[in-house]
């Protein structure tokens, strides 16, 4: 094990050891966005696929990235009739959807938050709150 892993490590310990008298606060209910895109439609949910990806949330700490759990195994947002012509549309004029995600769940206690460091900068402290995710809300970004 590197010295770096080890510290680490170390750290991730006495982090677990601190929580252990705020565990209430681990309980309530969190929320974060991710990014997305529509993908490919599909007939057969009248809804589309999509690719998800993490928004970074940098603070004093690091940087924080919520890590979801509990999901299916892909996700298919279903608009309203009139709202999927409108969004086959420009699929079809090759715009690119973007889309808003709001995750909804609680923080898994035992693991709820995991530090380590970013992939982009190994001297960056990353925060991995692990969320047990309940339910989701799509929203379309403006053009």
């Amino acid at each position: 094990m590197t010295e770096q892993s080890e510290r680490l490590f170390q750290l991730n310990r006495q982090r677990d050891e601190a929580r252990t008298t705020k565990k209430a606060l681990l309980l309530q209910p969190i929320a974060f966005l991710w990014a997305g895109i529509l993908r490919q439609y599909l007939p057969e949910y009248q809804g589309f696929s999509l690719a998800l990806g993490p928004e970074l949330t940098t603070t004093s700490w690091g940087i924080i990235r919520f890590k979801p759990i509990d999901l299916p195994d892909y996700l298919v947002t279903i608009p309203s009739p009139i709202l999927r012509e409108q969004l086959l549309a420009r699929q079809q004029q090759g715009e690119k959807i973007e889309i808003i995600v709001v995750f909804m769940g609680t923080l898994i206690s035992d693991e709820s938050l995991i530090y380590a460091f970013s992939h982009d900068g190994h001297q960056e402290g990353m925060i991995l709150p692990v969320v047990s995710v309940q339910s989701l809300l799509y929203f379309l970004k403006s053009p």
